[in-house]
């Protein structure tokens, strides 16, 4: 009883607030190094770092801007997932996958994102329908992603992991919406570029602060209806069997 008192108790305060700090340094340092490379590929292809014209085909700058954005929020999310990650397994097992299910997430997130940025920064006019439309797939891209393959990671090692995906997305899309006012705010007050390292390392303090906050007891909890070939005192308690023997 004693036990399971203390790790319910862990996984309410001590974890949550590891869980928070490590949004926090993956957010920050992935949204840095991914605002500085859409940035660079923004000034080396001449997509996105100018005002609008049509003198790039539509087709060929949400190419190039999807590409370019694919690959900056793969390392973000790269970064964010191994923060996650060296919380998460020290209260699960079999969780190896989290990180690169994050990157993954980023990379489709940057893709979609990336080639409606590029298709309207080429002149592309998608009329009332399809501006609601593109709307829709850009919010769905922004949250979507990352969770639906975490869900992967987690589905057969706790009961109920359904509640990740509405979890995640709505303080997904959350945070990062904050951060996006803020990083607008901040970028105009001191001409800052938008996107760069610096105004992209704020939004991921806001938004790694807001996002770890607001699913940390959602993923505690889950951690306490995790199934017992996933506990990960059950590892330690096999491998000190075998050290027996």
């Amino acid at each position: 009883m004693q036990g399971g008192h203390a790790e319910g108790t862990d996984a309410k305060g001590g974890f949550q607030l590891r869980w928070l700090l490590a949004c926090l340094l993956g957010f920050s340092i992935g949204g840095a190094v991914a605002g500085a490379m859409i940035l660079t590929g923004e000034l080396a292809t001449g997509v996105g770092a100018a005002p609008p014209s049509a003198a790039t085909p539509a087709l060929k700058g949400a190419l190039i801007l999807a590409l370019v954005v694919a690959v900056a929020m793969s390392v973000a999310g790269a970064a964010i997932g191994l923060a996650q990650w060296v919380v998460l397994r020290s209260r699960l097992t079999g969780v190896g996958w989290w990180a690169p299910a994050t990157a993954g997430g980023g990379a489709l997130i940057g893709f979609v994102l990336g080639a409606l940025g590029g298709a309207l920064f080429s002149g592309a006019d998608f009329g009332p329908l399809g501006s609601a439309v593109v709307d829709i797939l850009g919010a769905l891209a922004i949250g979507l992603p990352p969770g639906a393959l975490q869900w992967l990671v987690l589905r057969r090692k706790a009961a109920g992991t359904g509640r990740w995906l509405w979890a995640h997305f709505v303080g997904f899309f959350v945070a990062n919406g904050c951060a996006l006012v803020v990083m607008i705010v901040v970028a105009q007050a001191t001409g800052w570029s938008l996107p760069s390292a610096q105004t992209w390392a704020l939004g991921g303090v806001l938004a790694g602060a807001l996002y770890g906050g607001m699913t940390g007891p959602r993923l505690a909890q889950l951690l306490r209806r995790r199934f017992p070939g996933f506990a990960l005192e059950k590892r330690y308690q096999g491998a000190t069997k075998i050290a027996a023997q």
